[in-house]
C-alpha cells in the first residue's frame, strides 16, 4: 500500500574466502617421559568482497537511512606457524608455539608465541597456566568498506532525531594484538564422599593494544554541541544556527545545513585505543545418585576484576557500566552467575536454572 512512499533499494553483495592449509605433524623421539611431537604448518588466505547498490543508494537519494557507496577489497595472507609438545616426567607437560603472519595489502606482519604448562600432581587434579599473545586483523568493510547506520541523535540546533552516521574504510588500519596471561585448575575427585564433584577456576588478563574500533557518533556529537553552545555563551545573543557556522567545532565529521541543523555523522574506523582485563571464570558441578533418581547441582560465574579502557587519553573503567559512550565495552556487570539443578529418572527429567546479571549504571 505504501510502496510509493517507501521506495525499494537492491543490492548484490559477494564475499569470498580460499583457503590453503598444508600441515604436518609426529612424533620426533621418544624420551623417558614419553614421545616429543611436533606440528608444522603453512596457510594461504585470501578474503575478497565485492558490493554494489543501485543509483539510489550510491547517490544518497534516501531520506531517512542516507544511503551507501559501492566498494570492494582484497586480504591476502601468509602464515606459518609450529607446536611442540614436551613430557616432563609423569606430572608435567609443557608446549611451546609460534606463529608468524603476513598481511599483504596492509603492509603489517606478526608474530605470536604462545607456551602452555600442564601440571598433574595426583590423578584428580589439573593445574595449567599458559602465556601468549594474539593478533586480529581488520575486516574488509573496515579497511576497505562502507557502513551506514541510524540512530537517534540529540542534536543541539534540530533537536532529537534519526540522522545517519557513515564511515568508510581505512586502509592503514593495523592488526588488532593483545598479550594473554591464564591460571587455572581442574579438580575431579576420583572416590570418597566427593566423587562426582567438577570444579574448574581459572583467572585471565589480556593487555589489548590498538583495538580496531569506530569512534562513537554520540562523542563526536556532544562534543560539538558543547563547542556550539560555548560560542552562544561568549557571544550573548548569537543564535544557534549562526553559531553552529562561527564557532570552532568539527566541521569535517559533523555535517549541518544552513540553518545549523544536523545533516549526517562521519565517524572514522581507527586503532586510537587499548585495554587492560582482569576476570575469574568458574564452573562447579556435583551429581549424586538417590532411590528417587539422579540429581546434578551446578553453578557457573564471571566476575569481571577489571576492564580499564584507555581512548584519547583518558582512561575509563568499564566495569559495571552500560558503557554507552565508548566503542571497545559492552554493558559489563561486574557479576554473571547461572545456577542449575536437574533431576532424571527412567523416562523423565526436570531442569531448573536461575540467572544472575549485576546491575550496570
Amino acid at each position: 500500500l505504501y510502496e510509493w512512499l517507501i521506495g525499494r533499494a537492491s543490492s548484490d553483495l559477494d564475499f569470498q574466502q580460499r583457503v590453503l592449509d598444508v600441515v604436518m605433524s609426529g612424533d620426533l623421539f621418544d624420551t623417558n617421559s614419553g614421545p616429543i611431537g611436533l606440528a608444522v604448518g603453512f596457510q594461504r588466505r585470501v578474503d575478497d568482497a565485492k558490493v554494489i547498490y543501485d543509483s539510489a543508494l550510491n547517490t544518497g537519494n534516501l531520506d531517512f537511512v542516507f544511503g551507501a557507496t559501492d566498494w570492494g577489497g582484497k586480504l591476502t595472507t601468509t602464515a606459518v606457524f609450529t607446536e611442540i609438545g614436551i613430557p616432563i616426567g609423569d606430572m608435567l607437560e609443557v608446549n611451546l608455539a609460534g606463529r608468524f603472519e603476513d598481511f599483504d595489502e596492509l603492509d603489517e606482519d606478526t608474530f605470536d608465541p604462545k607456551i602452555t604448562v600442564l601440571f598433574r600432581p595426583v590423578d584428580s587434579l589439573t593445574l595449567r597456566a599458559s602465556a601468549g599473545s594474539s593478533f586480529r586483523a581488520p575486516s574488509l568493510q573496515q579497511t576497505f568498506g562502507f557502513l551506514t547506520t541510524v540512530d537517534n541523535q540529540a542534536d543541539i540546533v534540530g533537536g532529537s532525531t534519526f540522522k545517519p552516521s557513515i564511515s568508510s574504510g581505512n586502509p592503514n588500519l593495523k592488526p588488532e594484538t593483545a598479550d594473554t596471561i591464564n591460571f587455572g585448575l581442574s579438580w575431579i575427585p576420583q572416590d570418597g564422599p566427593l566423587e562426582g564433584l567438577s570444579v574448574d577456576i581459572d583467572y585471565y588478563t589480556y593487555e589489548y593494544e590498538d583495538i580496531v574500533t569506530r569512534e562513537s557518533d554520540v562523542n563526536l556529537l556532544a562534543a560539538d554541541n558543547a563547542a556550539i553552545q560555548a560560542y552562544v555563551d561568549a557571544n550573548p545573543g548569537t543564535s544557534l544556527a549562526d553559531a553552529a557556522s562561527l564557532a570552532d567545532r568539527n566541521f569535517e565529521q559533523i555535517i549541518r545545513n544552513s540553518s545549523g541543523i544536523l545533516l549526517r555523522i562521519l565517524p572514522d574506523f581507527s586503532n586510537a585505543d587499548s585495554s587492560d582485563v582482569e576476570g575469574i571464570d568458574l564452573t562447579a558441578s556435583y551429581s549424586f545418585d538417590t532411590d528417587w533418581g539422579n540429581w546434578r547441582v551446578g553453578v557457573q560465574a564471571a566476575h569481571v576484576l577489571k576492564y580499564d579502557i584507555e581512548i584519547d587519553g583518558e582512561t575509563i573503567d568499564a566495569v559495571g557500566n552500560y558503557n554507552f559512550t565508548n566503542t571497545v565495552a559492552r554493558p559489563l556487570p561486574e557479576w554473571k552467575i547461572n545456577g542449575t539443578l536437574s533431576w532424571s529418572m527412567d523416562n523423565h527429567r526436570v531442569f531448573v536454572m536461575a540467572r544472575y546479571i549485576d546491575e550496570v549504571d
